[in-house]
């Protein structure tokens, strides 16, 4: 139960960060576009995880833990790094498009490490992959249309 625990905080905490980051982005960017209201709506859905993740935690008697001050910096750090004043959409939807595959590699690396059994913790994680897969296609949507 330990390793469910550690790998449900892990993805926990994954989630807040890539929630946070594409906060950041949408204020920075400060437009009402196809992306900002792509990037709502992922947000709604990473709320829906992070609830289904904290009722699993809390079943497990455990609480789950807010982001501390140098997870909130890294994910402020990181959007101001894909907003870049010379950044073009292009570049913002290809940074973008990396994050999403870089952390649905190591939601399946973790999960694979800490050899996670849980029917129900594992249906969540590759639920959590799928939506990230298709962030990474709407996000190719709007780079196609755009170029």
């Amino acid at each position: 139960m330990e390793k469910e625990i550690e790998f449900l905080e892990y993805i926990y905490n994954l989630i807040k960060i890539e929630k946070a980051t594409i906060s950041r982005i949408i204020k920075l960017r400060n437009k009402t576009d196809e992306l900002s209201h792509i990037l709502r709506r992922q947000i709604e859905r990473y709320n829906r995880f992070l609830v289904a993740i904290k009722n699993m935690l809390e079943r497990r008697k455990k609480k789950s833990k807010d982001l501390n001050i140098l997870e909130k910096m890294a994910s402020y750090a990181g959007a101001k790094s894909v907003l870049s004043k010379d950044n073009s959409l292009k570049d913002v939807l290809n940074i973008l498009t990396k994050r999403y595959q870089i952390s649905a590699e190591d939601v399946k690396q973790k999960r694979e490490e800490l050899k996670i059994s849980s029917k129900t913790i594992l249906n969540l994680s590759d639920r959590l992959m799928e939506f990230q897969k298709n962030s990474i296609e709407d996000i190719r949507k709007i780079h196609l249309t755009n170029e």
